[in-house]
């Protein structure tokens, strides 16, 4: 194998150039592979000013991520390797592994727009499930909220035709036809129902379609719109590579030509996220919702948002704690369990709106619970939470996590492993100082915005 370069040993200074500026792209041949329609397809690249180039080997960097901070525990993972490829934004975070039997890679594309159209999101990712499952049906593709992600097991000529088809915009008006019927038909099925019956509550009337309305204003949406947005969307991302290697595939030259042919250099990492102070979902009053359909006998959410690892940490220490108080000990009803908002189909354009949002959800069992007394005497136990002094509980929770991270890392396998992997990326050098790193402070911060200064949003199950 040529190995990828180490900047550790072999250092080079490179100077990264806007993606738009790169010059002579290299089209890929048409014998590379077999696709359809491959002439329009080049057409359509020119007119769109999006180009294909074979990227050269990339270049390692492992070592900017994985340095100890003097006077904190530190995880070394020798096994996890970063790359960046020059003149891109472009990283690859690979994972060297004897417990995987088939390498596997996650491709993912994300969008920093935060005004982004749901319904327009989902018709791309229509459109490329389509695409891809018709070359490839063991490729798995998902998309939600402004990103677009594959995972597939590392085959010869498998990565160029997906990212071929990611890239290209190829689709057509029949290709547009049957998309809008699979849409309809999801949003129209029992299952989309269900899953959407818990989250459309948390948006007001006049910001979801109905189902007329919706179905109209899709039919509405024209082949030219579609790719005009969807240019647009390959231009306001950035695109992230994360692999799990055995070593026989890890020492092959091949399968890294293959990570590095057909990606669009039209991208930026940009990233414009969201102003969380002016977005976040803050609920003023109360909320009581009759449902029939969730499990628990009443069940009280809190929104709230995460932006980092570090937050993410913080809020699941926070429901521990929570589910570890005087108040849940003395009963034998409770569970919780923590979850995400996604966006439903037939939410109008509307920027505050658009982004996902996760969620606490507290659930308790018991038949004729008193609502109101239920949730008074959780909005208290909450407040004496937060008068307490936490340091002892936080710094017993911080020795779980760690503990939970190697165990995780040490035993997971396959799309379990890749997904792990993903979650992390560079995170996974230093996770451990971003536990430490946690504070009282911190977590009581959390605690008042999300908690403390929100009201619940409060479901209590219906007799069927």
């Amino acid at each position: 194998m040529i190995n990828p370069i180490n900047i550790s040993t072999n250092p080079i200074c490179y100077k990264k150039t806007p993606v738009n500026q790169t010059s002579n792209p290299q089209v890929l041949q048409q014998d590379n592979f077999e696709l359809s329609n491959y002439k329009s397809a080049q057409a359509i690249l020119v007119r769109n000013n999006i180009s294909f180039k074979n990227l050269a080997m990339p270049i390692e960097i492992t070592d900017k991520y994985n340095k100890k901070i003097e006077g904190m525990e530190h995880l070394d993972l020798p096994n996890i390797h970063v790359f960046e490829y020059p003149d891109t934004n472009l990283q690859l975070i690979v994972d060297k592994t004897n417990l995987v039997e088939d390498s596997q890679i996650n491709f993912s594309i994300i969008n920093t727009n935060v005004t982004t159209n749901p319904l327009y999101d989902r018709l791309i990712y229509q459109l490329l499930k389509t695409s891809i499952n018709k070359i490839n049906p063991d490729v798995n593709l998902t998309g939600d909220g402004g990103q677009i992600s594959y995972n597939t097991k590392l085959k010869k000529g498998v990565i160029p035709q997906i990212n071929y088809i990611l890239f290209s915009m190829n689709y057509n008006e029949r290709d547009l036809k049957n998309a809008k019927k699979d849409i309809v038909a999801y949003y129209n099925s029992p299952q989309y129902k269900r899953r959407n019956a818990n989250i459309q509550y948390l948006y007001p009337k006049d910001v979801l379609y109905d189902t007329e309305t919706f179905e109209k204003i899709l039919n509405a949406i024209s082949l030219d719109d579609l790719k005009k947005y969807n240019k647009n969307f390959l231009k306001n991302s950035y695109a992230e590579i994360t692999a799990i290697m055995n070593d026989k595939d890890y020492n092959n030259n091949a399968f890294w030509r293959e990570f590095n042919s057909n990606i669009s250099l039209k991208m930026n990492k940009d990233n414009k996220f969201i102003d969380i102070d002016k977005n976040s979902p803050t609920n003023k009053i109360i909320q009581i919702d009759n449902r029939n359909d969730i499990d628990a006998d009443v069940e009280l959410d809190y929104s709230y948002f995460v932006e980092n690892e570090k937050e993410c940490v913080i809020a699941n220490m926070i429901s521990d704690i929570i589910l570890t108080s005087d108040m849940f000990k003395s009963k034998n009803y409770y569970s919780s369990a923590n979850g995400y908002y996604n966006d439903p189909l037939n939410l109008k354009y509307n920027n505050n709106l658009k982004h996902n949002n996760l969620y606490y959800k507290f659930e308790f069992y018991g038949k004729n619970l008193n609502d109101k007394k239920l949730t008074q005497e959780f909005q208290d136990n909450l407040q004496t939470i937060y008068n307490s002094n936490l340091d002892n509980q936080i710094d017993q929770w911080k020795d779980v996590y760690k503990d939970d991270f190697l165990y995780e890392y040490n035993t997971y396998r396959d799309n379990k492993r890749l997904s792990f992997i993903s979650k992390y990326r560079n995170d996974i050098f230093n996770i451990y100082e971003i536990i430490d790193s946690i504070t009282q402070d911190d977590v009581k911060k959390h605690m008042e915005r999300y908690l403390i200064n929100q009201e619940p949003i409060v479901h209590i199950k219906k007799e069927k």
